[in-house]
C-alpha cells in the first residue's frame, strides 16, 4: 500500500530537520554512501557529495555540461590531439598543503594501480598512452605518458587523437585526491576525521543515517563564487519520504519520484523531467540473414511505434527515441524514420516476405527483468499486428544473455543500451567502429570508419558535423533500432533557486548554485 504522503515524525528524525537560511540547501540523496574517496565511488550518490568536496582539472558547465577550468585554469593540444597540456592554477588544500600537477599525475596513476582495482580505472587507462598495460599489471607507471613539467604544467600523452578528452576528465575516474595524506594513512586517508578537501565545500558533520553537511571551503581559489553556506545530504531510499521532505520545505531538490506518483506532480511548475544521456535499443546481428538486407532492417524500424515501446515501460517514464545519439548541446543528432507500417510492408514484400509470408524464425534477445520483457512483448506484438511476422522471445540471465550476444553473437536481435560516461556523441558511435569490442552487431562500413577518423583531426563545431554525417549513415543503413532515451526527473524550486539547469548527464555543480531569496 502507498504511503500517505504525510510528513511523519520519523521522517523529521531521520532529516534531522533544523531551522534554515536562504542560502541553506537540503538535497535528498538516496542511499547512504561508503566513504569519501573520489576514487573508490561507484554511485551518483557518492559522486554528488565527493563532486562537492574535491575539484578536478576541469568542471562541468552547469547549463550545457561542457568543461570549464577547475584547478587546471587553461589547456591545450597538440596540433594532432594526441598530446595535451594542462596549466594549473596555483592552489592548495584545505589542510594548506599545495597542489601541483605532481599530485595530479600521482593520483591519477593511483587510480590506475591494478593493485587497487579501482572502479571506472578503464576511463583513464584507455585514453591514457601506457594506462592499459599499466592496468593490466603488465608494465609499471613509468611507461604511463604522463609528464610533470613543472609545478603548474602537467603533459598527458594520449592513445589516439582525442579532441574530446577534456570532457572525460570531467569524469570521476579523473579525480585528484591528497597524496600526501594517501601517502601517511594509505586507504584511511578519506576518514572524516584525516581528509582534506580541495572543493568549494568541506565535510562539517557526518551522522550516518541521519545526514551529512557541508560548509564552504575558505581557501578554495574561486570561493567568492560560493553562495551557499550549508549543504546538507538527507540518506533516504524511500520515494515517498523525500517527496514529503520536498513538499513540508524540508528537502530544497529530490531527484527520485516514485512511478506512481509521477502524475500527480508533472504539472508543477518545480518539475523538471529532460531527456538524459542514455539510450535503449534493438541490436540486429548484420552477420546472418535476414538482416543483411537493408530492406528488412528498414521495415522492422519502420513497423514499430516507439511511442508505444516508451509507454510500455513501467510507469510510461521514457521518451521515444528520435535518434540513436540523444540531444546535447551544439549536436544535432541524425534523425531516423518515423513509425510508418504501410512503407515497412512494401520493404517487406521487396525482400521477398509479402505480409510476413515466409519470414523466418527469429527470436528477440533479452536479459530477464520486468521492464525488458514489457518492451520485448510491445515489440513482438507490434512486429505481428503492423508487419505480420512472428518474432519469440529469448530471455537469459545476465551472464547468459551477454555470452549470447557479445561472446558468441548467437542471437538474432537483441536489446541493449548505453548510458554516457561523459558528455561527447563519439560515446555512442566509437562502438560502431569495425573491430570495437562493444560492435556486438557486426557493423562494418569504411565510410563510417574513415568519418570517425576524420573526426579525430578535429574539434569543436567542425568534429560535430563529421560525426553527424557518420551517425546519419548508421541511422540510413538501419544499422541498429533505438527505442527510447531515459529521462531524468528533478523537483526544485527554481524562482528560489539560480544556478540549477536541467542537463544531459544530470550533473549540478555546486558552486554555481545559490539562493534568489538575499
Amino acid at each position: 500500500m502507498r504511503r500517505s504522503h504525510t510528513v511523519t515524525a520519523a521522517a523529521f528524525l531521520l532529516a534531522g530537520v533544523l531551522a534554515a537560511g536562504a542560502q541553506d540547501f537540503t538535497i535528498v540523496n538516496g542511499a547512504e554512501i561508503q566513504n569519501l574517496d573520489p576514487q573508490a565511488i561507484e554511485s551518483v550518490q557518492e559522486y554528488r557529495i565527493c563532486s562537492a568536496l574535491f575539484e578536478g582539472l576541469l568542471v562541468p558547465d552547469p547549463e550545457t555540461g561542457a568543461p570549464l577550468p577547475g584547478v587546471a585554469e587553461s589547456w591545450s593540444f597538440s596540433p594532432d590531439f594526441k598530446t595535451i597540456t594542462f596549466k594549473l592554477r596555483k592552489t592548495t588544500w584545505s589542510d594548506g598543503v599545495l597542489l601541483t600537477a605532481a599530485t595530479v599525475a600521482a593520483s591519477w596513476l593511483r587510480k590506475m594501480d591494478p593493485r587497487n582495482a579501482f572502479p571506472y580505472a578503464d576511463l583513464p587507462a584507455l585514453a591514457i598512452e601506457g594506462g592499459l598495460s599499466y592496468l593490466a599489471g603488465k608494465a609499471g607507471p613509468e611507461g604511463v605518458k604522463i609528464k610533470v613539467v613543472d609545478d603548474q604544467t602537467l603533459e598527458v600523452g594520449l592513445t589516439t587523437p582525442l579532441p574530446q578528452f577534456p570532457s572525460l576528465v570531467l569524469h570521476h575516474a579523473f579525480s585528484i585526491v591528497p597524496m600526501h595524506l594517501v601517502e601517511r594513512y594509505g586507504s584511511s586517508w578519506s576518514a572524516a576525521d584525516k581528509a582534506s578537501f580541495n572543493g568549494p565545500f568541506i565535510l562539517k558533520e557526518w551522522l550516518r543515517g541521519s545526514r551529512l553537511v557541508l560548509t564552504p571551503n575558505f581557501v578554495y581559489w574561486d570561493k567568492k563564487s560560493v553562495g551557499l553556506k550549508s549543504l546538507t545530504f538527507l540518506p533516504t531510499e524511500d520515494p515517498d519520504i523525500g517527496y514529503n521532505l520536498y513538499k513540508s520545505g524540508a528537502a530544497d531538490w529530490i531527484s527520485r519520484l516514485s512511478l506512481e506518483g509521477l502524475s500527480s506532480v508533472r504539472a508543477m511548475p518545480d518539475f523538471h523531467e529532460s531527456i538524459g544521456y542514455g539510450v535503449y535499443y534493438f541490436l540486429f546481428n548484420l552477420l546472418k540473414p535476414p538482416f543483411t538486407d537493408l530492406r528488412v532492417r528498414q521495415a522492422l524500424s519502420l513497423g514499430i511505434d516507439k511511442g508505444v515501446i516508451a509507454a510500455a515501460v513501467p510507469g510510461g517514464a521514457q521518451t521515444a527515441a528520435s535518434s540513436f545519439v540523444p540531444p546535447s548541446e551544439g549536436y544535432n543528432p541524425a534523425k531516423i524514420s518515423g513509425f510508418d507500417p504501410t512503407a515497412a510492408k512494401v520493404l517487406l514484400a521487396e525482400a521477398g516476405y509479402p505480409g510476413g509470408a515466409g519470414f523466418p524464425s527469429l527470436k528477440l534477445l533479452y536479459n530477464s527483468n520486468e521492464t525488458n520483457k514489457r518492451v520485448a512483448e510491445a515489440a513482438r506484438d507490434q512486429w505481428k499486428a503492423n508487419l505480420g511476422i512472428e518474432i519469440g522471445l529469448q530471455a537469459k540471465e545476465w551472464n547468459a544473455y551477454m555470452d549470447l550476444r557479445s561472446g558468441s553473437r548467437s542471437f538474432d536481435l537483441a536489446r541493449a543500451s548505453w548510458v554516457a560516461d561523459y558528455l561527447d556523441p563519439s560515446v555512442f558511435m566509437d562502438m560502431w567502429v569495425t573491430g570495437s569490442l562493444r560492435n556486438d552487431s557486426g557493423y562494418s562500413s569504411p565510410a563510417y570508419d574513415q568519418l570517425m577518423r576524420t573526426a579525430e583531426s578535429l574539434s569543436g563545431s567542425a568534429r560535430l558535423a563529421v560525426l553527424a554525417q557518420a551517425e546519419r549513415l548508421i541511422a540510413d543503413e538501419a544499422a541498429v533500432l533505438p527505442l527510447f532515451f531515459y529521462v531524468d526527473r528533478n523537483m526544485i524550486d527554481l524562482s528560489r533557486w539560480d544556478g540549477w539547469y536541467a542537463n544531459p548527464l544530470d550533473q549540478h555543480p555546486w558552486k554555481f548554485i545559490q539562493s534568489k531569496q538575499k
